[in-house]
């Protein structure tokens, strides 16, 4: 859900296997957490459980970068 107050799940899929990352920046743009840093095969679908529970409330912005794709998506934490 989003917003959010303690897990968030973020799922994502590549058309090729090729280096894929997801990254967690707050508003000023500094790296808060590397989500994931791998290779998925080509179409799997890749799950991930981002615990919000330590962070303070506001926006946080998801990155995905994989080969030449960049994706970003905003979460919102309320405590």
């Amino acid at each position: 859900p989003n917003p959010t107050a303690t897990t968030a799940r973020l799922t994502f899929a590549v058309k090729e296997s090729e280096k894929a990352t997801v990254v967690l920046y707050n508003t000023l743009g500094q790296r808060i957490a590397t989500l994931y840093e791998g290779r998925p095969k080509s179409g799997e679908q890749v799950s991930l459980q981002l615990d919000t529970s330590t962070l303070g409330s506001g926006a946080y912005i998801v990155r995905l970068k994989a080969g030449g794709v960049l994706k970003t998506r905003k979460i919102t934490v309320v405590k």
